[in-house]
């Protein structure tokens, strides 16, 4: 019987060795699987972060911008035209301000080093300059800030066409400015009462026609203010914003009427 239970013992005892065998080798197999599940993970590059794909869930879309409508037909010889499918080699950046051509829009983006600021920014055309004529350009206002067109400008100055948003205040929506490197001078302006200002998030074609002192804007073909100034005779034009991204522009033109 003695020998018995000590044949029992041995045989119990070498169970045990392999039981504990087995759990060491499943424990190793376990963490050489999970070191081989980490290595497969995502990495990200310093620097970088990576974006869940359920990070924008409820969030809101930024409205798509709609192709700006096609310009009615030339009455007359078309000096200049863009609707800002390359790049920006025909303008020039009165102030320094940053613009750029994206998806067959003009866009203002900003400040010279991209920052939006609450300055005026006007880009106008490089070789091409407008005496009697017409000025065209569709605008698309985002924001709040004035938008409109520049004209005749030179060293001596040039004239600004600043269009407001429609607001429930009785300030003027349509004012002329005559600039110069001394300041700047109201030439026209149009009571709210007249005009209520353009509408946000619409393109909207804005038209100044010029006949030697006389000059006529429209928006969408209704007259939105007239004026009668010789300051400024001929030069380059364009169009202006303030430098806060605020507004895109797309299809300007350029007809000439007259030898200035």
């Amino acid at each position: 019987m003695k020998g018995d239970r000590s044949f029992m013992g041995t045989k119990k005892f070498e169970r045990f060795k392999l039981i504990l065998v087995v759990a060491l080798m499943m424990v190793v197999i376990g963490v050489v699987s999970l070191g081989a599940r980490q290595s497969q993970g995502v990495t990200v590059p310093p620097g970088h972060l990576t974006k869940s794909p359920n990070a924008s869930a409820g969030m809101v879309k930024a409205p798509t911008i709609p192709d700006a409508p096609t310009l009615p037909a030339a009455s007359s010889p078309v000096a200049f035209q863009d609707s800002f499918s390359g790049n920006l080699d025909g303008w020039q950046t009165v102030q320094p301000a940053t613009w750029g051509a994206r998806d067959g829009r003009l866009q203002q983006w900003g400040d010279a080093t991209g920052e939006p600021v609450d300055e005026p920014s006007v880009l106008a055309t490089k070789n091409v300059t407008i005496g009697d004529g017409k000025l065209e350009a569709h605008i698309y206002p985002t924001g709040g800030s004035p938008v409109g067109l520049v004209f005749r400008g030179s060293d001596a100055g040039y004239y600004s066409l600043e269009l407001y948003p429609n607001l429930p205040n009785k300030s003027s929506k349509a004012v002329l400015y005559k600039l110069t490197s001394t300041g700047g001078t109201k030439v026209a302006e149009t009571p709210a009462a007249s005009w209520q200002g353009y509408a946000y998030s619409t393109w909207q074609l804005v038209t100044v026609e010029l006949a030697g002192s006389s000059i006529v804007a429209s928006v969408d073909g209704r007259q939105v203010l007239s004026a009668n100034d010789s300051s400024f005779n001929s030069g380059w034009a364009g169009v202006w914003t303030y430098a806060n991204t605020g507004a895109q522009f797309d299809n300007v033109r350029i007809q000439q009427t007259g030898s200035r």
